[in-house]
């Protein structure tokens, strides 16, 4: 039994707390939360009388207060105003024919029908909708021809605005289309070596290919390849500056592993015969026994340092905004082993190596290569995380 009220608890505390939120939203001065509420509600029961009861008191006041702040803003006369207006309007709308289907509404505490006095604001609704868009409609002209992308975005926003009320209003779709060309921002990416070492083939072209489509914004494009028809306001130069290969290094080094081990030592009687027990079966004890191995290992080494900077160039202002220093490691290794001795003694990392055999080292180029792979996340990273300078 005791299981069962605390599985009802939670059910019971959402139940409660269902049932005041809209007295609280009330009583906090949201009468248009209070109203929506108590409307959800009685929509799912009417005989809930307390709920009737907060509905018609928060609707009466939820329409005054709106439609006095219409009032307001009107005799304000600023232009701006007109969205606010239409979203007021359409709000009044929206809470009256939400409770239109539901009358009538029976109201126990007062013993009639609930009262609810619905104002038509269809003619106002259409006219400050009508206002809105225009509104919107002018101010992204007024942004558009400004001529500059950060404008031209502005103004590209504004045209959405009237595309989601009027989709076909004027010219507004080949408005948006013009905008959003001019508020493109491209930055092209490229690599100067002024390392003065030579490279492979490919290294530009890999370290270029780092994957700029999850960088890209819907204003900012990133291009490793320069297209003719394309006007570049900013580019981000990968300097390479210095770029060192280290020598192959090859160290030999010879050393003992040692380890005591549980062995069987089987009992004999004085002719060397191995004893038996009573079922036929060898006799041995367990000693301890240390056992050693000789191990020669080959450590091969090679590695290569690329660093430069990744640089900003504001190509509208000519000037290098940031400077941030990069660099990339490639090391290549091999371990090579062989034993001499009894190989129990060996730890499974030493016995891991058995067998394998020196190398030949990589070329200077193969190298290179795998260090402009470790490069390139990292140019990457420095460019989303400096995205702001090129936007």
């Amino acid at each position: 039994m005791k299981s069962f009220y605390l599985f009802l608890l939670p059910s019971i505390l959402v139940l409660l707390f269902s049932c005041n939120a809209s007295k609280q939203a009330m009583k906090h001065g949201d009468y248009s939360q209070a109203t929506a509420l108590s409307t959800q509600k009685v929509q799912r029961n009417k005989k809930k009388y307390a709920q009737v009861d907060v509905l018609e008191k928060s609707f009466a006041i939820a329409n005054k207060k709106d439609l006095e702040e219409i009032s307001f803003l009107k005799n304000q006369n600023i232009p701006s105003n007109v969205e606010r207006i239409f979203k007021l309007y359409e709000s009044i709308r929206h809470r009256q024919e939400a409770i239109k289907p539901l009358l009538p509404i029976y109201n126990k505490f007062q013993r009639r029908n609930a009262l609810f006095t619905f104002v038509d604001v269809d003619k106002e609704l259409i006219s400050s909708k009508e206002a809105t868009i225009e509104y919107y409609y002018k101010k992204g002209i007024v942004y558009l021809e400004k001529y500059n992308r950060f404008d031209a975005r502005e103004a590209y926003g504004f045209f959405m605005k009237v595309i989601q009320l009027n989709p076909d209003y004027k010219e507004v779709q080949n408005l948006k289309e013009q905008a959003y060309r001019d508020g493109q921002n491209y930055v092209f990416v490229k690599m100067v070596n002024d390392a003065r070492v030579v490279l492979p083939q490919d290294f530009e072209d890999k370290l270029l290919s780092i994957t700029t489509g999850d960088l890209q914004t819907n204003w900012t494009t990133y291009d490793t390849r320069r297209r003719p028809s394309i006007s570049y306001s900013h580019n981000i130069i990968i300097r390479l500056q210095n770029i060192d290969v280290s020598p192959e290094r090859e160290n030999t080094r010879e050393y003992v592993e040692e380890k005591e081990i549980q062995v069987k030592e089987y009992v004999k009687d004085s002719k060397g015969h191995v004893l038996k027990d009573s079922l036929g079966k060898d006799i041995f004890k367990m000693v301890t026994k240390k056992v050693r191995c000789k191990v020669t290992e080959v450590e091969q080494n090679k590695g290569a340092n690329v660093s430069g900077l990744v640089e900003f160039y504001d190509k509208e202002s000519q000037q290098i905004m940031k400077k941030v220093p990069v660099t990339s490691t490639m090391l290549w290794q091999n371990f090579a082993a062989k034993s001499n001795g009894d190989e129990r003694a060996l730890t499974e990392e030493t016995k891991r190596r058995l067998g394998n055999r020196p190398m030949p080292f990589p070329n200077d180029l193969i190298i290179l290569d795998g260090a402009g792979e470790n490069l390139k996340p990292k140019v990457k990273d420095i460019i989303a995380q400096y995205f702001v300078l090129v936007k």
